[in-house]
């Protein structure tokens, strides 16, 4: 069903407008309990804060926080929901997974509005 997918059917507009504006390859991130199985999900986001959160990272919950890159054509689809900054990626197609020390620093999420 993954290759399959229909993005414009998951997405709503502004979450398809964001997505237009994507680079071609980004970087995402994702925040997992589960240890080393946790860099194989679905779920990633371009927001490292968030990551963090979803690792435990404000619950003094030792969790592990993954990045990766993937390229823009791979991304089944991207959602804003609940400001999450959430992408739907096929974990096959992720490059260079690694487990991510967050920098502190404030960036701007991709897919973020002005």
């Amino acid at each position: 069903w993954i290759k399959n997918a229909d993005r414009e059917r998951y997405m709503t507009g502004s979450d398809m407008e964001a997505f237009n504006r994507f680079p071609n390859k980004i970087t995402i991130y994702r925040g997992s309990v589960r240890g080393m199985q946790g860099k194989n999900g679905l779920r990633w986001t371009t927001d490292e804060k968030t990551a963090v959160r979803l690792a435990g990272g404000s619950n003094n919950i030792k969790g592990v926080v993954y990045a990766a890159e993937i390229y823009k054509d791979d991304i089944i689809a991207y959602s804003n929901k609940k400001n999450n900054h959430e992408i739907i990626a096929d974990y096959r197609c992720l490059r260079d997974i690694r487990t991510h020390s967050p920098s502190g620093r404030k960036r701007k999420p991709i897919g973020s509005v002005s």
